[in-house]
């Protein structure tokens, strides 16, 4: 099968302590910044919901996964998975776009700067955080008629982006943000440059943001969910934007979907995440044609195919596991037509390096087409 046919409150990362959030460090060995050669390198990165009591409840459970310089690394799954939780926690934007402010993060996050040093973007001070974001890591939230600043035209929101940054003039700033707007795939810069948001088409808008969010030349992008509520034709337009501006720039991608046939075009690695953990992660063509994770091979399946001999889609069974509230054992156990009496309903699954680059967490890993196809 050819992979075409699947379709904390601001500021330091508080430490979290024996109650609710799991120490980190029993977790996985933290590394040191001189050890981490990926752009992005994400150790055991939790995530939690501190209780009126001060006790917190943990979301994202361990998390762990790297982005290497000029690579698109999917986080895929279902809504309510913590794809979303995940990104924010790595720019500390908690609280905003909605989110409750009591959440907090722990862990490690480890990016490499273009100056070669190597940051924890858990631990920066609030000042060391606002130079980072933007200049080093690029947002694309997840809805740009929310994101966009409704009384600022798009070429003001770019022009503030560089000014911010980076050493020029307003007059520089602005001719620069008419060449991101060309880059970003708008054949009439200079007219999308003076409308305002609501003047914007939904594609349009997400190109704008875009243009915005690379406004400061970051080296990593964090693409939550840019092609949501776009038809067809639009969505394919943006994802040829992101990869053509990837071979340009060089940009490493952080691309959160819960759509695989879009992932499929744009990928190089899949990370999987279900109930706040992420349960598989290898190179896309191999996730895709051979999912080791029956969750991973369950998502695969519930997609339509146009292929002469499609089967119908076979929907998962159940609803997904509430973070806050997971079953005893893996947590994708009660939806599983893999589970097992016994370790499945009892033990939650330690992360298995199936060979250089692949992991998974289970107790009965599948990773052949035919186990996938018929169990």
């Amino acid at each position: 099968m050819n992979v075409d046919t699947v379709l904390t409150p601001t500021g330091a990362a508080p430490a979290l302590g024996p109650v609710g959030l799991q120490d980190a460090s029993q977790l996985q060995a933290a590394r040191s910044a001189a050890q981490v050669d990926a752009l992005l390198d994400v150790q055991a990165l939790q995530v939690g919901l501190r209780g009126p009591g001060g006790q917190i409840r943990p979301i994202v459970r361990a998390a762990g996964f790297t982005v290497g310089r000029g690579e698109v690394l999917a986080l895929v799954g279902e809504s309510g998975s913590g794809k979303s939780l995940t990104a924010l926690a790595l720019v500390r934007l908690f609280g905003a776009n909605g989110l409750d402010p009591r959440l907090v993060a722990a862990g490690r996050a480890w990016l490499r700067t273009r100056s070669g040093e190597c940051v924890d973007l858990l631990s920066l001070g609030d000042a060391e955080l606002l130079a980072i974001r933007g200049r080093e890591i690029g947002l694309i939230a997840q809805d740009p008629m929310s994101a966009l600043n409704p009384v600022m035209r798009v070429i003001d929101q770019i022009v503030e982006a560089r000014q911010r940054h980076l050493d020029e003039t307003a007059a520089q700033s602005a001719g620069q943000a008419r060449r991101l707007l060309a880059d970003a795939g708008f054949g009439d810069p200079d007219r999308v440059a003076r409308c305002y948001p609501h003047q914007l088409s939904g594609g349009m808008r997400q190109r704008a943001m875009i243009a915005i969010a690379l406004a400061a030349q970051p080296r990593l992008l964090i693409a939550d969910e840019p092609t949501t509520a776009l038809d067809a034709a639009v969505q394919w337009q943006v994802i040829d934007t992101l990869q053509r501006l990837r071979a340009q720039q060089g940009l490493s991608i952080l691309f959160i979907s819960h759509d695989l046939g879009v992932v499929s075009r744009i990928a190089d690695r899949i990370a999987v995440m279900y109930g706040g953990q992420v349960v598989e992660c290898g190179p896309a063509q191999e996730v895709l044609l051979r999912p080791a994770h029956p969750y991973t091979a369950a998502l695969i399946d519930s997609l339509p195919r146009m292929t002469p001999e499609a089967t119908l889609p076979r929907p998962i069974p159940d609803i997904p596991a509430d973070p806050l509230n997971p079953p005893p054992g893996c947590a994708f156990h009660p939806r599983c037509a893999h589970a097992r009496p016994g370790a499945c309903a009892t033990q939650v699954p330690g992360p298995t390096d199936l060979h250089a680059g692949r992991m998974v967490r289970c107790h009965h890993p599948q990773g052949r087409p035919q186990e996938r196809a018929h169990g």
